[in-house]
């Protein structure tokens, strides 16, 4: 592993959490949505 490679984590955390964080919501409240409906019924 390169030292310079740590100046670049950070910045790819920040990418990674930007993009995915907002999808893995996204996929855990359509799954919460679902799985009321269901309980409802």
């Amino acid at each position: 592993m390169k030292l310079g490679g740590g100046v670049y984590m950070p910045i790819l955390l920040v990418i990674f959490t930007s993009i995915v964080a907002p999808i893995i919501s996204g996929v855990a409240v359509k799954l919460i949505l679902d799985w009321l409906s269901k309980k409802k019924r």
